[in-house]
């Protein structure tokens, strides 16, 4: 986890728990320079609960929060970028024959 992508004011530096099956199930902002209140407008809407609900396959599927376009979207970044890795981690395990 920790998959930077820039925002507004600065990287914003994600982490992502994910379950077995490599769904988010907790996306956690780590320390960053981005702009507090556009971080406030988009951590007071809906985004990081559609984070979690978020597909890998379709990465298009999350909008970003009007009005911290740029915040909102360096989120879906990094969740997509992880989400991605750990996707490719299940397959390569699972390919190895480890679990």
């Amino acid at each position: 986890a920790g998959v930077t992508a820039k925002g507004f004011g600065g990287p914003v530096p994600v982490q992502v728990l994910f379950d077995s099956q490599g769904r988010p199930k907790r996306v956690y902002i780590l320390d960053n320079s981005e702009t507090p209140s556009y971080l406030d407008i988009v951590t007071g809407s809906d985004l990081m609960q559609r984070l979690v609900a978020f597909d890998p396959a379709k990465p298009d599927s999350v909008d970003a929060v009007t009005m911290a376009t740029k915040s909102s979207r360096a989120l879906i970044e990094g969740v997509t970028q992880l989400s991605l890795r750990a996707a490719h981690d299940i397959v390569a395990n699972r390919d190895s024959g480890s679990h």
